[in-house]
């Protein structure tokens, strides 16, 4: 018996290691980020994840909010290494008013996988909304619905780079393709929006601007968790409860370890008993 449960021990004892040392490379990604720079009259952005970015472009809106391409004046946008970084001209667009007051600089790029990732930074950041509109999925159609919050809001800005999921990556894609401009929706007009966000539903910025002119910007994340349609079905189940197993087999092998102990404690008793 006590050796049954030396053995027992010792095993569950090397799978939780083996689970530990394993478990970083199943658990673990690498990540794309950026830090922004503004200039008067350029825009300087470094890399600051652990992969690289490739065929970056960045965009900036013109007078009449449409998106025009930064030109780069410096560094590599087509392979950005992690901490390099690339200077581009900054487009004036000279408005007054509207979503171009905030100077948004919209980041383009695809990861190693071929799949395409927006990211968006601003010269001049709006206000986190403090007033959010209901919103509802349906298929790549995501649903703004105006209630009473909207009666605040003169109109609101969508700002989305629809994501056609795994299915895009077996296409050719162009380095320079633009995203779909910014779409004002004038609340007083219609009491509802529609964007399309693509078949794996991407995330939107909502910026509403108020009476006052002010803007500010509502969040909408995924609809559905970026890159799994691209993992086996075991993988995803196995880098959600890993952890869960891994802490099962320490305490396991915690409990047998405690057990082989007390029974050898057991035995030498029982064997000063019978001298």
């Amino acid at each position: 018996m006590r050796l049954l449960v030396d053995l027992l021990a010792r095993f569950t004892s090397v799978a939780a290691l083996a689970c530990l040392i394993f478990w970083p490379s199943i658990a673990l990604t690498g990540t794309v980020g950026f830090s922004v720079d503004f200039s008067p009259n350029e825009v300087l952005l470094t890399n600051t994840g652990s992969e690289a970015a490739y065929r970056l472009s960045m965009w900036t809106l013109d007078g009449s909010e449409k998106w025009r391409r930064v030109p780069v004046l410096l560094g590599n946008a087509d392979y950005l290494e992690p901490q390099q970084l690339i200077r581009g001209r900054r487009q004036m667009s000279g408005a007054t008013s509207g979503l171009a007051l905030g100077d948004p600089l919209l980041v383009m790029l695809f990861d190693k996988a071929g799949s395409r990732i927006a990211q968006l930074a601003w010269r001049q950041a709006p206000v986190a909304a403090l007033d959010t509109l209901p919103t509802r999925r349906h298929g790549s159609q995501l649903y703004i619905q105006g209630d009473a919050s909207a009666a605040k809001i003169v109109a609101t800005y969508g700002i989305t780079v629809p994501y056609a999921g795994v299915a895009r990556l077996a296409q050719s894609f162009a380095a320079a393709e633009p995203p779909p401009d910014p779409l004002r929706h004038p609340w007083a007009l219609w009491p509802a929006m529609t964007l399309d966000t693509g078949a794996a539903q991407a995330g939107v910025w909502l910026v509403h601007q108020t009476a006052t002119g002010e803007l500010q910007v509502q969040t909408v994340v995924d609809g559905a968790a970026r890159g799994l349609e691209q993992v086996p079905a075991w993988l995803t189940w196995v880098r959600r409860h890993w952890a869960r197993y891994v802490q099962a087999l320490a305490g396991l092998g915690a409990f047998l370890l405690l057990t082989g102990l007390v029974l050898a404690g057991r035995q030498k008793f029982v064997e000063k008993l019978a001298k």
